[in-house]
């Protein structure tokens, strides 16, 4: 008897038959879940083969763990598309920066952050971008070069700008009143001014206001005319800019498809973490194909 196997034809004595097509949908759930089980566990199963002597891992593995590799490279470059999307779009509604003002809702110290923003003419928007991207919200952040708070203010600055008060901006927290660094109010406050004042010092450029929120102002004043965005050598000034312009612009318009502002964040989480994770994936595959390779007979 002649049979097809691409039509899958089963064969019952002198009777053939078709294969149901739950069956074969059975068959190809069990296919793609032996698949995905391949992919997620074959960087622990390359990683135990460079200890085994005997070698006797199975080809599946490997090419799971090529398409796992494969896959975060793709996602990566994926991430990096749609964020510096946002980061254009966000360029270009700075221009028409004075159509923005805005009321900023459903965020923590929404109105904290709306008072000081209009007190110093700034988007709400904007003021919230720095905070998320700073201290996430959180009123109690420390740095490692110790600003505080959720704008994370310097001593420095927060002396500067509070000559008169008890709190020196040095200590830990919890505030230890209203008019300390760790307050949300006087931290938004001193944030939001100091942002205003770097504005009218680098004559509205909000890209070099805030690379001198972040590095400080002798810093993007030494890197004008040296680099060509004006910008400090700094990878950590850089990201700052181009997250806090993302930021804004998430925040500002939540309508803007498909990056909401939540969809934002995650994605600049996931921007700054795939290079890792891919990095790593990659150096185990070396390791291994360094150790086991040449010992292989395909």
């Amino acid at each position: 008897m002649r049979l097809f196997p691409s039509r899958r034809i089963l064969v019952t004595g002198r009777r053939t038959r078709r294969r149901p097509v739950w069956s074969r949908l059975v068959h190809a759930l069990r296919a793609s879940g032996r698949a995905l089980v391949s992919m997620v566990a074959s960087p622990a199963v390359l990683l135990g083969d460079i200890f085994n002597p005997e070698n006797r891992i199975a080809r599946r593995w490997l090419l799971g763990f090529i398409a796992l590799a494969t896959l975060v490279n793709l996602s990566d470059l994926g991430v990096d598309l749609l964020v510096d999307r946002q980061t254009r779009e966000a360029t270009v509604l700075l221009s028409d920066y004075s159509a923005l003002r805005g009321q900023v809702k459903q965020l923590p110290y929404a109105d904290t952050i709306n008072f000081y923003a209009a007190r110093y003419d700034l988007d709400p928007a904007l003021v919230a971008a720095v905070i998320k991207v700073e201290s996430n919200f959180d009123p109690n952040a420390v740095s490692r070069a110790g600003a505080r708070g959720l704008m994370q203010v310097s001593p420095v600055i927060w002396r500067a700008f509070n000559p008169g008060s008890s709190c020196d901006g040095q200590h830990d927290p919890p505030p230890a009143s209203s008019d300390c660094v760790f307050d949300p109010a006087a931290n938004i406050r001193t944030g939001t001014a100091y942002l205003r004042e770097l504005l009218d010092n680098f004559k509205g450029d909000f890209t070099l206001a805030f690379a001198a929120y972040n590095a400080g102002a002798g810093s993007v004043a030494r890197a004008v005319g040296v680099s060509g965005d004006g910008l400090p050598p700094f990878r950590e000034t850089r990201a700052f800019v181009r997250d806090v312009l993302n930021s804004w612009s998430g925040i500002r318009l939540q309508a803007l498809p498909p990056l909401p502002v939540e969809a934002l964040f995650l994605l600049q989480s996931l921007r700054r973490g795939l290079p890792f994770v891919s990095l790593g994936l990659w150096g185990l595959f070396a390791v291994w194909a360094g150790v086991k390779w040449p010992k292989r007979h395909w």
